[in-house]
């Protein structure tokens, strides 16, 4: 026996299903008027939060493939700069999954999480400012420092909050459902 596991096709198909609904959930919400998570006149990057913790947990190329995907779907809604977000989330994505690959002190760190989700969102907004302002630095700074500064720290703020509670909810959810709705 070589260590590895056996393919479960339907476990693969159940993962895929719940990736794509999230990928498609991030996109309605980042692109939808209605709903926003907006504080101070800044939206979190959830598409960006998606890819980062993708990859944290699938390592580099996964993360990097999915980054990619992302961020073509994203330039899908804006296509006079085509390919510039997808470049930035398949960068991030990669050396996301470089950066945790081995990693099991720091992994469930709130903490870790939002230092290197901050590096990742600045990584990201650093590439898609730079390819966007065509190189002229007065404009890259105020994209910068007016747009992606502020995205970047909410991203990195609210995420790792976010996935604590989904799961926490995964593994509470049902006995706090039932001590919360017990009837009689």
């Amino acid at each position: 026996m070589s260590g590895r596991r056996a393919f479960d096709g339907a476990l693969w198909r159940r993962s895929s299903l719940v990736l794509a609904g999230l990928i498609l959930a991030a996109l309605a919400l980042e692109t939808s008027a209605t709903f926003r998570l907006r504080a101070f006149g800044v939206e979190p990057n959830l598409l960006l939060a998606l890819t980062y913790y993708f990859a944290r947990y699938q390592g580099s190329t996964p993360g990097a493939v999915l980054g990619f995907l992302i961020g073509l779907l994203e330039d899908l809604s804006a296509p006079q700069d085509l390919g510039v977000h997808a470049l930035a989330k398949c960068l991030v994505g990669f050396f996301t999954g470089k950066l945790w690959t081995g990693q099991r002190l720091f992994k469930d760190n709130l903490r870790a999480q939002s230092v290197t989700l901050l590096a990742a969102g600045l990584l990201h907004d650093l590439v898609v400012f730079t390819l966007v302002s065509r190189g002229r630095p007065g404009e890259l700074l105020a994209l910068f420092f007016r747009v992606g500064l502020p995205t970047a720290i909410y991203t990195a703020l609210l995420c790792p909050l976010l996935v604590s509670a989904w799961g926490w909810l995964r593994a509470n959810g049902p006995r706090f459902h039932e001590r919360l709705f017990r009837l009689g």
